[in-house]
């Protein structure tokens, strides 16, 4: 990370690479995780995407990409990119899809199963 890494120059040359790229650098060093809220005295289950480099370089290429299929993310403190919508999740992976079963697992799970966790009554 000294040196900021950054996508090699050949990515650039065909989108099925740049999408290859971010696939493999999310599979690897991201991943989906679960936030659990409460609001208004309901429980909930939410999804996020998560993506983390110390290397501001490799950063902006990610960033670049996504911004280039129209994924709305942010960054925090110059360090991960984060996904929240849940929409805007999905999109990601039609573009871009997941190689780890984990991640897909996950995605799966929070598909099928009910986002309300409890309620406190």
């Amino acid at each position: 990370i000294k040196r900021q890494v950054d996508f090699p120059k050949w990515i650039w040359e065909k989108e099925e690479y740049q999408i290859a790229c971010v696939r493999g650098l999310i599979d690897t060093d991201g991943g989906l995780y679960f936030h659990k809220h409460w609001t208004k005295g309901i429980r909930y289950r939410n999804l996020g995407l998560c993506f983390t480099s110390w290397s501001k370089l490799l950063l902006k290429s990610v960033s670049t990409v996504l911004e280039k299929y129209k994924i709305k993310f942010s960054i925090d403190n110059d360090q991960r990119i984060y996904i929240y919508s849940f929409n805007e999740i999905e999109k990601y992976f039609r573009i871009f899809n997941s190689s780890n079963p984990k991640i897909r697992q996950k995605l799966d799970y929070h598909k099928t199963n009910n986002r309300v966790i409890n309620k406190d009554n």
